[in-house]
């Protein structure tokens, strides 16, 4: 009878995402998740940042953050306080939208291209 797998910080994530986020080989991965080897720490911190949504993946290619700043790939820097207002912003110029005649489907179209 073999060992039951322990739980350890790996549990319920497939060795193959551990091994791109710790960038450790498949089956060093797979070794983490049984419990038959321990990680490094910096692999250990790696998959924790990964796992707490603190590390940008392949979709923001080209962004960076600085700080307390974010920054684009053309270099517009957009502060945490701008993005806390962003909501407000977003919800006033819908609001003035509404007031002029053809604004709000303008005001729409925007923002679908945008997504």
């Amino acid at each position: 009878m073999t060992n039951p797998t322990r739980l350890n910080i790996f549990y319920g994530t497939p060795a193959r995402v551990v091994a791109e986020w710790c960038e450790v080989h498949p089956n060093t991965a797979y070794q983490y998740k049984r419990g038959e080897r321990i990680p490094s720490p910096q692999a250990r911190r790696l998959f924790l940042l990964h796992r707490d949504g603190r590390v940008l993946n392949d979709a923001w290619a080209g962004w960076r953050i600085t700080a307390d700043r974010l920054i684009d790939p053309q270099g517009q820097v957009t502060t945490q306080g701008q993005l806390r207002a962003y909501v407000l912003v977003y919800q006033l110029a819908a609001e003035l939208a509404r007031h002029v005649p053809g604004a709000q489907e303008r005001f729409y179209s925007i923002f679908r291209e945008a997504v």
